[in-house]
């Protein structure tokens, strides 16, 4: 076996070492580099000077022409909230893959439906059918069967004013391949419930004509379709502020929409069966015969209305008679409520009848 040919120690040159003046010269230029271009100052008095072994850096505390802030206190505390609404704890992950659909950001929780949880969210690239910020319904996709059932029915109301708008869908995959439907929604700006809770005693009547107007514009839309909401209670009433100034205007200050149409079902004659809902909202036939069908949403509706009115949530789920109203409640409005909570569900008005109502009618 051959060897390899090994060079003589004549040939191997020894590396050159650099100098030790010559690396401390070094050092002091890339220091005298990375020194900040600060102004000189004339005097002493004028500077404060603090030295550290053989380089120092000249600390000026000047005065003159001060540097101005590119943001006011306004828009810094704007950008605080904005990056806190779509930070990284909001649980969606860089890592999060988008499957179909735009791309977003997940922001802020805003609460739990039916059958998903709400969050805010950021469209990365808006148009004017899809805008900026809009309200993500989120479910496994093996659980999504509603959330699919869902955008269905939205679309069927695309032309409804008083229903929530929806944009489309995605699907998306998180690090540990668990995938995920999510619903784009309109963005609003709170629910009536978070509404009547901040009235302190019940809304204005303004404020109610205006609310129940547009909810029972909403139900009608619903009911034309032969389909019957289920779940009508203000958690699931959304509001839209009007651009225009009000109060003494006479005109309510919000549109309402109508939302969460996970229980939603197609109207049958025979409506007998399980009764679908929250307890407090259903009518006296959905209790007692376990009926279900379009009268049995205008009974949640005078029960909106009440609670509206007072301020409170309605408990007696029979309601056999209208408890106390406050003295500012017109007898219009009382005339109104009673057609909704009328105890027989055919002598209650239907949601087209009630369009003529004067407590909403011209509103």
């Amino acid at each position: 076996m051959a060897i390899p040919a090994t060079k003589s120690p004549s040939s191997l040159k020894p590396k050159p070492r650099i100098d030790k003046s010559k690396w401390a010269a070094m050092v002091r230029n890339r220091r005298r580099m990375m020194k900040p271009n600060l102004p000189k100052t004339q005097s002493s008095s004028q500077s404060t000077t603090t030295q550290s072994s053989s380089d120092s850096y000249n600390i000026v505390e000047q005065t003159a022409n001060p540097i101005k802030p590119r943001f006011n206190k306004s828009q810094l505390e704007a950008m605080v909230r904005n990056s806190r609404r779509f930070s990284k704890r909001s649980g969606f992950a860089s890592h999060t893959q988008i499957l179909s659909g735009p791309r977003w950001i997940r922001g802020s929780f805003i609460g739990k439906g039916t059958y998903g949880s709400v969050f805010v969210a950021k469209v990365i690239n808006p148009t004017d059918e899809f805008p900026a910020e809009v309200a993500v319904k989120t479910a496994e996709i093996s659980q999504s069967s509603t959330l699919k059932y869902e955008k269905q029915l939205l679309n069927m109301f695309s032309d409804c004013k008083q229903i929530i708008n929806c944009y489309g869908d995605s699907i998306t995959e998180d690090e540990k391949g668990i995938q995920s439907y999510n619903l784009f929604l309109e963005l609003c700006a709170e629910s009536l419930h978070h509404y009547i809770q901040r009235s302190c005693g019940g809304l204005v009547e303004v404020e109610i004509r205006g609310i129940t107007r547009d909810i029972v514009m909403g139900i009608s839309c619903i009911h034309c379709q032969d389909y019957v909401h289920c779940d009508i209670k203000p958690a699931n009433i959304l509001l839209v502020p009007k651009p225009f100034p009000h109060g003494d205007s006479g005109v309510s200050s919000h549109n309402a929409k109508i939302c969460d149409f996970g229980l939603t079902t197609i109207y049958m004659y025979d409506m007998s069966g399980p009764v679908m809902g929250t307890e407090c909202y259903l009518a006296p036939e959905c209790i007692k015969d376990r009926v279900q069908g379009f009268s049995s949403d205008i009974w949640a509706l005078g029960c909106v209305v009440l609670e509206m009115m007072t301020g409170k949530k309605v408990l007696n789920m029979d309601l056999s008679e209208i408890p106390e109203l406050p003295g500012r409640v017109s007898d219009e409005g009382r005339d109104f409520l009673a057609k909704c909570l009328d105890q027989d569900p055919r002598s209650r008005w239907s949601a087209s009848k009630l369009l003529k109502h004067p407590f909403i009618h011209g509103e």
